[in-house]
């Protein structure tokens, strides 16, 4: 099912105005790591996929059952366990709780891609990169930190150096049996016989792979259940299980497909004969583009041109092929049919051809009508169309109108579909780009003046360009693995993912997109809670003020960072830290009531000229110099014991206390 996103209007600030630079000094509190931070570095050989996979690792770990407590590995192979102190000025190092035992032996992989999780209260599961996973747990009656291990297993993941992106302890009363569930992420050369080769020119696929275990409450013996893998030729952005780990919440690049399910062995063949009957359709007159019968390319129209602002055309250019010499309006069909009802955010264009002649006898006269286009618009589009036949350059014209004069970077929602349009004019696309010149050549323009200067604007105020792909979310249900809910995040741009205080019901991780210029928090929520007609399994939660904007324009941003997300709480502060030094703090606005919102009263004008004083919120801004510029590795923020953030280089780590 595909559905829309659509934010809760209240929990949006129309009053927010900016935020003010604080002149309060962010006290920082240092602490030299003894044996120094692990982070592992960049292969000599990467891909995208190996950036966004290992390029950003952070190396702090925040313990969302207790967030006063931070998790790091150490370069001897030493687990260590970082308390936020009462009193920042008692700020330490920590204290080694677990250390791994095989750190030392020699392996192929000279680094290890550690990774760290909690399955549930008291427990850390911890991936060591070598086909490992260790689940750890404090002895009570000790009455110290350390960590002892309860299992140590050895899950069959396709690349020992996966790491570990989620992980859930359940248990079930009536059967006294407890119920480990694992999500791990690798990155693997692609095989030629793997179907999933088509969609991608690079060299390597990503793997999802859902390993369920369960165990005996007495004895703590694991067995597979079942394990499930899913593949696509980008890695995910974001990737989270449900609370009670009936569905996987996945957001990325390109569509992720199960692929194989240890107890349905349907799911593969299901999979492998999809991707084949795709493949029989490409030498079939059905696909856009694909089609060896016409040509497509496509315009807009500007929002200062006299004619329609919100006009689209999409020409069919036709080739071996031609329109009879007389015909009825019935030969060429456009639909534009909404996916859903409860929606019309997104709609499908779908044209048909229904009779032609071919110029040669050669050629095969079609026994089905031919489909020029069947494919998902990028924004919505009023539902009346029009069509008309251009014999002298035997081309098909479709006329349709936007719903608003929004710039379109193009055509299809899907980039990967609309990469195989060709020949955009852009002829009606200039007017901006001369607007902008006449501006930088300081020209005098005796046209009426826009409402704002065009030379002012900021990259960040433009959508985004075509070089960037759009996200999509997919709801996979655990039992059938079918997706069965997805949304595509046409120009809401990513910006960061949340972890969640607590699992159940809802999902371990929330994450925050740009809507406009604010910044969304969007919460998967487990269908079994949903309630009225509403068919979205993601929730609007809490809103990040100007906070899209202010990311867009952090070039040298390498983290993002907010407090662990509560069940009815809005974030407090939102944190940014730099490749070096720099580390943005966002204050957010809160009540009216409250005292740490500034309000301001600001005069404005309305159509009678009356003038009237509007109150506008105004949020504090710290920005925060780090006294060295070693990169920064490892990030988290905190509100527990009090509103903080945790940095660490390779060498030291710092605390941030924003209370003072």
């Amino acid at each position: 099912m595909n559905v829309s996103l659509r934010p809760d209007h209240s929990l949006l600030d129309p009053n927010f105005e900016s935020y003010k630079l604080s002149l309060l000094k962010i006290p920082i509190y240092e602490a030299s790591s003894q044996n120094g931070v692990y982070c592992k570095p960049l292969n000599e050989v990467t891909s995208k996929q190996h950036l966004k996979a290992y390029n950003n690792i952070n190396c702090l770990c925040v313990n969302p059952f207790d967030t006063s407590y931070v998790y790091y590995m150490s370069t001897d192979g030493s687990l260590v366990s970082m308390k936020v102190p009462q009193y920042p000025q008692n700020f330490n190092q920590g204290t080694i709780v677990f250390t791994l035992p095989d750190w030392c032996e020699p392996s192929d992989e000279k680094f290890r891609s550690v990774s760290i999780q909690f399955p549930a209260l008291y427990y850390v599961s911890l991936y060591d990169g070598l086909g490992n996973l260790y689940l750890l747990k404090p002895d009570v009656q000790q009455r110290n930190d350390l960590l002892n291990v309860v299992s140590r297993i050895q899950p069959p993941v396709h690349a020992k150096d996966s790491q570990l992106l989620d992980c859930l302890l359940n248990s079930d009363d009536t059967s006294h049996q407890l119920f480990l569930d694992c999500l791990f992420v690798g990155i693997s050369k692609k095989s030629e016989e793997d179907p999933i080769c088509s969609d991608s020119t690079s060299t390597y696929v990503t793997y999802l792979e859902w390993i369920s275990y369960s165990s005996p409450e007495s004895n703590m013996s694991w067995s597979i259940v079942r394990h499930q893998k899913f593949v696509a030729s980008s890695f995910p952005e974001f990737a989270a299980f449900e609370g009670d780990c009936s569905a996987l919440h996945i957001c990325s690049e390109r569509k992720f497909h199960a692929i194989y399910d240890s107890c349905n062995p349907s799911v593969h063949e299901n999979y492998l004969n999809k991707y084949s009957e795709s493949k029989q359709m490409d030498t079939e007159d059905t696909c856009i583009g694909q089609d060896p019968e016409f040509l497509v390319t496509w315009t807009q129209t500007d929002a200062d041109e006299d004619i329609n602002p919100s006009l689209l055309n999409v020409t069919f250019t036709l080739n071996g092929i031609t329109l009879p010499s007389s015909y009825d309006s019935n030969i060429v069909s456009v639909e534009i049919i909404p996916i859903c009802e409860e929606s019309s955010k997104h709609q499908i264009l779908r044209a048909n051809l229904h009779s032609y002649i071919p110029v040669t006898k050669t050629k095969k006269i079609g026994d089905r009508p031919i489909t020029l286009i069947d494919q998902m618009l990028y924004e919505p589009v009023e539902p009346n169309s029009s069509w008309t036949y251009d014999r002298k350059n035997n081309r098909i014209e479709i006329r349709i109108t936007k719903q608003n004069s929004h710039y379109w970077p193009r055509l299809l929602l899907d980039p990967h579909e609309n990469k195989i349009l060709t020949g955009m004019h852009c002829s009606h696309h200039t007017g901006l780009d001369d607007q902008m010149r006449v501006q930088s050549d300081g020209k005098a323009d005796l046209t009426p003046k826009p409402p704002f200067n065009v030379g002012q604007l900021e990259e960040v105020d433009f959508p985004m360009s075509e070089d960037e792909t759009d996200l999509l979310l997919q709801r996979f249900d655990h039992e059938t693995l079918k997706c069965t809910h997805q949304a595509y995040l046409s120009g809401h741009q990513w910006l960061f993912k949340i972890r969640c205080a607590t699992g159940k019901p809802n999902a371990t991780h929330a994450f925050c997109i740009r809507h406009d210029v604010d910044g969304i928090v969007w919460l998967p929520l487990c269908q079994n809670t949903l309630t009225g007609r509403d068919p979205c399994v993601w929730r609007h939660v809490s809103t990040l003020q100007a906070f899209g904007y202010v990311l867009a324009s952090k070039r040298e941003s390498r983290f993002v960072s907010s407090p662990v997300l509560s069940d009815g709480s809005p974030l407090k502060f939102v944190a940014v830290a730099d490749l070096t030094r720099r580390i943005y703090i966002y204050c957010q606005p809160l009540s009216n009531d409250s005292k740490d919102t500034e309000l301001r009263k600001r005069t404005t004008a309305n159509s009678s000229s009356a003038k009237k004083q509007q109150i506008v919120h105004v949020a504090s801004q710290h920005v925060v110099t780090l006294p060295t510029n070693d990169p920064i590795i490892g990030f988290v923020a905190t509100d527990k014991p009090y509103p903080s953030v945790l940095v660490c280089t390779q060498s030291t780590l710092y605390l941030l206390s924003l209370d003072g």
